[in-house]
């Protein structure tokens, strides 16, 4: 391509039909103002680097190598000036050429941006020596109306999977062929293009963005967008680009629904600069923007660019058409902002909007027969002079460059499931292989929850494809992954993670809770689930958040959202009201009943900006809205402070938007929908792209007295979970009873005051099945009263995983053995006490391993020492009757201590070696010593106290006192094998209990002491202290017991030794109930039985010894509560002593219950 003979051409001919001539120009050009400076040598290619670039597509063509080469070097030192729809959209039609830049400076852009289908403009900036980027305002794939129908499941339809992906392929194919189209007519070879397929996906204005599409869909998307073009349709001509809208508070951001490197070339953003007379910050945050794009884009070997930006007066139409009041030198600012930061500077090109007209338009006009010169001309002159920037006139070489790409490496993709996809019941997989390097696949296996399957090639697509029964895996996310033999050998893999869901939620929904922000993912920036329950509504733009109230990095204020209470997550709201004056957003209440509210509180901080927060309610009988700036200032709230307030109010003083009167209870006997808006007062803001925002949380309407809630309907047996509970602000504790008014124990309590209120997260379980009622009390001025309660289903839940875990904890002995330290410094364990000492590792004082070496001066304080107070050992001092351990002194006979802090009571206690028996305090020797707990008194710097071990130990201290004002400047002892001396019966790893009714269950419940240092269960007494009725114990602690009601149990064994007691409390949890005869069958003898399981089985059979399944007759069911009862008849065709097991189906698949029994057959 002759890029210079062809611009040469155009500009003699312009002149010589004199429509645009360089002298003509410069006379109407007054002297002060500068001319473009056209005629300066293109930037030379020499001294390139030319080394292999790693791009998507290995098998790229020759020249689309070259470009993107030439984007990567040139970026170095320039950045290339680009405009979308050059030569299609223009304001000045009189000169003869389509090119507003052009008839401005005298060049065209560097950078030419169309869409696809535009082929022959496309091949126009081509020969005008420009680079082109293509993107696509495609309409919506599912539904076929235009790109902006939000349609929810849009892109789900289309991907892998979906029941409309053949129009994602029909259009892709478009695509292709559009690719395939672009071609020099000179040489007939096929024009690069950087493709930038679905763009500013983080948005909410596409049926690709957030608002109806998932992160792990808009992933697919792009990554089925890339496999189907370069895979299956060989299209080589495209360099693909990721370009999200900005801004970004960190890479993460950037990065959400990033496709992954090996499916992007270029990295990209999307920001404009709104109303600038109201953001004067942007430029800052668009620095940062640049700098996260770029340091990624080094990090990745990929090129970075500024791939959509502009000035917006209004944020929506570009460049002022007249009298701008802020902004007018926004090219040259931009330039400055941009090459004055040694990062951000590192971008290939730049690229403003169209010009559509005197409303939208960004490249400032010349010489317009109504309004002349555009007021930011010889703003843009400069900028085109700037010897940095570059348009098409000094280009050369891009398509010319001999370079080599680097050979990718073969990989797998996961197309169906999606990340985070919820899937049910029977799911088809679907995976992409990408193969480099003449690889072939021998085999693909899927893994997913333990099953393993073989997936096929289909023969109609590119995908391997494996069916899923989704019904055998738990609910939950659980991890999919796809692995890929090639046939040398090497594996390919990936994974993500998916939802699985089949079985219903009994989650229980707080009617008075219009947000709390904490069911959403606040992971990798997921807005998709927030936005798809706040839906946006008219008006002004506005972007949604979700942020963590620990977070204080980025922009967070100092002042913390936990006022006694982690909040979690917060709502943070960017938005705009410059060009309606209000935007909201609006979730729906399904229709619920707030008759008995008579307030309202929120979580509220400000951006300080002023404009007005409005929360607006609409129900069966009108529009209700309060103003925050209007009506809420005498309630407390500041619009001009920066920082979390809690706002407290009457529920009255919402209004009707049409009459002005009070909400009132029969107004609010039904709940559609909840809006939280902002409305201009006084001024405008184009917030979206400011660095200030609104945060909001915990938004809560009250009732009158006290509320409690659970977060589920249906829990299990010893299930922990979360009520939460509203009360006055003058409740100073509460508790929970059960129906016969016996306390319940709660595992926490947290509080905080909101207003007039206070909010209880109460964490309990509950041990007995049953439809339950709990009672909440609260304790107010002195009084105990019952306040509320709350009703739930308590059930047996068989589809948890067992807890097989011993009830009690292993014993452990071991204080500190010295053997874990590694090359720890054990000085930085055990720090210096007193004059001074210093731990260290020494040889082990039983020939074995490590010791503890105290090097210790004795001076002015009388005493030395070495304290421990972290990452001690969780021994069992509850069970222990003192300590030893193995000394060795120095001989100088000093009063050497050990001292103990129980970490129950913060009380210190201290035993003196000296005083122990047998102890010689001369002695260089190794000596055990042993020190009962008798022994330990409190320091004498310290009141009495109790020794209390029930929670251990929290500091573990060694001292040496001085005898007599003895002074040393270093002496040496050594500690070693510091070990509880146990002599109390300990129960072995004895385990929760599963039981069924009328079937025997036999634990061994025995437990051993410890004699002269050997275990023993020898003089070791048993009896049963709490237990059912018919529960027994034998002197060998064998425990036997017959369940004879479907409920849960409760048995707690006592084991004595001399004068010590160990106590443990074991759980039986009854399971069912198989009911058989209890004596002989004949064979073929028809008889009946009856199966009692949990109400979340959905089918039962009998399976003999051999594994085979029993027909079964007369089959019924019925339910009571928690329970299901199948009755059935059955017989038996085979004589003898038969067994036979119960098997019962939930949703996570089939399986043995546990309950058998056996029946003597007769011939």
């Amino acid at each position: 391509m002759k890029a210079k003979k062809i611009l040469a051409s155009i500009l003699a001919a312009a002149m010589a039909l004199s429509v645009f001539s360089f002298s003509a120009f410069a006379q109407d050009i007054p002297e002060e103002e500068a001319l473009p400076d056209n005629g300066r040598p293109a930037v030379t290619t020499e001294g390139f680097d030319l080394s292999p670039v790693k791009m998507v597509d290995e098998n790229a063509t020759p020249e689309t190598k070259s470009l993107y080469a030439y984007l990567k070097n040139i970026s170095k030192d320039y950045t290339l000036f680009g405009h979308q729809n050059e030569t299609t959209n223009t304001i000045i039609k009189h000169t003869g050429i389509a090119s507003d830049t052009y008839n401005s400076v005298g060049a065209y852009p560097g950078v030419f941006g169309y869409s696809v289908g535009e082929t022959s403009q496309v091949i126009d900036a081509y020969e005008k020596g420009g680079i082109v980027v293509v993107e696509h305002h495609v309409n919506n794939l599912a539904t076929g109306s235009s790109y902006g129908d939000m349609t929810n499941g849009s892109v789900a339809a289309v991907l892998p999977g979906g029941e409309l992906h053949q129009n994602l392929v029909d259009y892709l194919d478009e695509v292709a062929d559009f690719a395939s189209t672009l071609v020099d007519p000179d040489t007939g070879k096929l024009i690069p293009v950087i493709y930038r397929p679905w763009h500013e996906h983080n948005g909410d204005w596409f049926w690709w963005d957030t608002k109806s599409t998932t992160e792990g869909e808009i992933r697919e998307l792009f990554r089925f967008t890339v496999e189907y073009l370069r895979d299956v349709r060989g299209v080589h001509n495209f360099i693909y680009a990721f370009s999200p809208n900005g801004h970004y508070e960190n890479e993460e951001e950037y990065l959400y629904g990033y496709p992954g490197d090996e499916y992007v070339d270029l990295l990209g953003c999307d920001v404009y600069w709104d109303v600038p007379e109201t953001n004067p910050t942007w430029f800052d945050q668009l620095i940062k923007d640049l700098r996260i794009v770029v340091n990624y884009a080094n990090k990745t070997g990929k090129v970075a660019a500024l791939t959509e930006t502009g000035i917006r007066w209004d944020a929506s139409n570009g460049l002022a058409l007249q009298d701008a009041a802020y902004g007018t030198q926004w090219y040259t600012l931009m330039r400055n902002a941009i090459m004055e930061d040694p990062i951000a500077k590192q971008i290939a090109y730049m690229l403003v909007w169209r010009n559509g007209g005197y409303n939208h338009f960004w490249v400032p006009f010349r010489d317009d027969p109504t309004y002349g010169d555009h007021e930011m001309l010889p703003d843009f002159v400069e900028y085109y002079n700037y010897d940095d920037i570059l348009f098409a006139d000094r280009l050369a070489g891009m398509y010319d460059l001999d370079v080599e790409s680097i050979d990718n490496q073969s990989y797998i993709n996961i197309d169906a499931p999606v990340f985070k996809e919820t899937v049910q019941g029977q799911y088809t997989v679907k995976a992409h292989a990408s193969l480099f390097d003449q690889d072939e696949i021998s085999e693909v296996t899927v893994s997913i929850g333990g099953q393993q399957l073989k997936a096929e090639k289909d023969e109609d697509s590119s995908f391997y494809v494996a069916e899923v029964n989704t019904t055998l895996l738990e609910d939950g996310r659980q991890p999919i992954q796809v692995e890929a033999v090639l046939q040398d050998g090497s594996v390919m893999e990936y994974s993500h993670d998916v939802i699985v869901d089949n079985i219903d939620d009994y989650d229980a929904v707080d009617p008075y809770l219009v947000d709390d922000f904490e069911s959403y993912d606040n992971t990798q920036d997921n807005r998709t689930d927030l936005e798809q329950v706040w839906n946006r509504d008219g008006g002004d733009m506005n972007g949604l958040r979700i942020r963590n109230s620990s977070d204080k990095s980025g922009h967070w204020t100092a002042t913390a959202w936990n006022n006694g209470m982690d909040t979690g997550n917060v709502l943070r709201i960017k938005y705009d009201t410059c060009r309606n004056n209000w935007n909201s957003i609006t979730r729906s209440m399904d229709s619920a009943d707030w008759t008995d509210v008579t307030s309202m509180g929120a979580w509220v901080q400000p951006d300080g900006v002023g404009m007005d927060l409005c929360f607006r309610m609409t129900t069966g009988t009108g529009t209700f809205q309060v103003s925050f700036n209007h009506d809420l200032a005498q309630y407390g709230y500041d619009k001009s402070l920066v920082a979390p307030q809690y706002i407290s109010f009457p529920i009255s003083e919402f209004k009707n938007i049409d009459t002005g009167t009070p909400v009132t209870a029969d107004d609010l006997a039904q709940m559609k929908n909840f809006t939280i808006r902002f409305e201009a007062d006084g001024g405008r803001i184009a917030g979206l792209n400011a660095l200030t925002y609104y945060l909001l949380d915990e938004i809560r309407a009250f009732t009158g007295g006290c509320a409690i809630t659970s977060e589920k309907t249906s829990v299990g047996v010893n299930e922990e979970f979360i009520l939460t509970a509203v009360t006055p602000a003058s409740v100073n504790a509460v508790k929970l009873a059960n129906e016969n008014g016996r306390a319940i124990s709660l595992l926490k309590v947290k509080s905080v005051l909101q207003g007039d209120k206070k909010i209880w997260e109460l964490k309990t379980k509950v041990g007995t099945q049953g439809d339950r009622t709990l009672t909440l009390c609260t304790y107010d001025s002195g009084v105990w009263n019952d306040a509320a309660s709350v009703n739930l289903l308590v059930g047996l839940m068989p589809d948890a995983v067992w807890d097989d875990s011993p009830i009690q904890e292993e014993t452990a002995t071991t204080v500190d053995n010295f053997e874990n330290y590694g090359g720890q410094n054990l000085a930085q364990v055990y720090r210096s006490q007193g004059d001074g000492a210093t731990a260290g590792l020494a040889e082990g004082l039983d020939g074995n391993g490590s010791s503890m070496k105290i090097t210790y001066q004795l001076g002015s304080q009388g005493y030395a020492g070495v304290s421990k107070t972290r990452d001690l050992p969780q021994a069992s001092w509850e069970l222990a009757s003192g300590v030893k351990l193995l000394y060795k002194g120095d001989g100088n006979g000093q009063d050497v201590l050990l001292q103990i802090a129980c970490a129950a009571n913060n009380k210190y206690f201290e035993a003196h070696l000296n005083d122990a028996a047998g102890f010689d305090r001369t002695s260089t020797d190794v000596q055990e010593v042993i020190l009962p707990f008798e022994m330990f008194e409190t320091p004498s710097w310290q009141p009495d106290g109790t020794m209390d071990l029930s929670k251990g130990v929290k500091q573990l201290s060694v001292y040496i006192n001085a005898i007599d004002g003895f002074t040393s400047e270093g002496s040496d002892i050594y500690v070693d094998e510091i070990e509880l001396i146990i002599d109390s019966p300990v129960f072995g790893d004895i385990t929760a209990q599963k039981g069924f009714v009328n079937e025997a269950l036999v634990v061994d419940a025995s437990a051993t002491v410890t004699v002269d240092g050997q275990e023993t269960g020898d003089g070791i007494s048993y009896s049963l202290v709490d237990a059912p009725k018919g529960a027994t114990i034998d002197q060998n602690g064998r425990l036997v017991f017959v369940p004879t009601e479907l409920k849960n149990y409760e048995i707690t064994v006592r084991a004595a030794y001399r004068d010590k007691e160990s106590y443990l409390t074991i759980p039986v949890q009854v399971a069912g109930a198989l009911l058989a005869p209890n004596e002989s069958v004949a064979v073929n003898e028809i008889f009946h039985v009856t199966v009692v399981v949990p109400y979340q089985v959905s089918w039962v059979g009998i399976q003999n010894e051999n594994g085979a399944l029993m027909g079964l007759s007369n089959m019924s069911v019925s339910q009571k509560g928690m329970w299901k009862t199948y009755a059935f008849d059955m017989n038996i065709g085979t004589a003898g002593w038969r067994t036979m097991r119960l098997i019962t189906e939930t949703a996570s698949g089939r399986q043995a219950n546990g309950s058998e029994f056996m029946i003597y057959v007769t011939k």
